[in-house]
């Protein structure tokens, strides 16, 4: 059975104390953010894969946003990073109500892939 950490952090300090960890977290979030999106871009231009999508028509157009592939795909990975982060602060501040919030992301998902999947295919 799994604890649940909102209540033990309670019993185990102040709501001040809470506070202040899920500060530290939020924190932590933003070096281990920055951290991966430095480690995603190092992978790309070490393996090669970095060169090997130069040219192609999504590399391009991401030029022309001023930005690259493996810039993008650090970026998205960076930010789950960050966003696991502030759901694991805010529930321990209950700030979230996580059984709530998971729940409304599993059934919202599949219907965005299905957008998606429906505007790609019809280009």
């Amino acid at each position: 059975m799994q604890p649940n950490w909102p209540d033990l952090i309670r019993s185990l300090f102040s709501q001040e104390t809470a506070f202040t960890l899920a500060v530290t977290i939020l924190i932590v979030g933003v070096v281990l953010s920055y951290l991966v999106w430095r480690w995603t871009h190092l992978l790309l231009e070490r393996t090669g894969i970095k060169s090997a999508i130069q040219g192609t028509t999504f590399e391009r157009t991401a030029q022309r946003f001023g930005t690259s592939t493996a810039g993008i795909f650090g970026l998205l990975l960076a930010g789950f990073v960050y966003v696991g982060t502030l759901i694991v602060a805010f529930h321990i501040t209950r700030l979230l109500n996580v059984e709530l919030f998971w729940s409304r992301i599993t059934g919202y998902l599949p219907r965005f892939f299905i957008a998606v999947l429906a505007i790609g295919c019809s280009r």
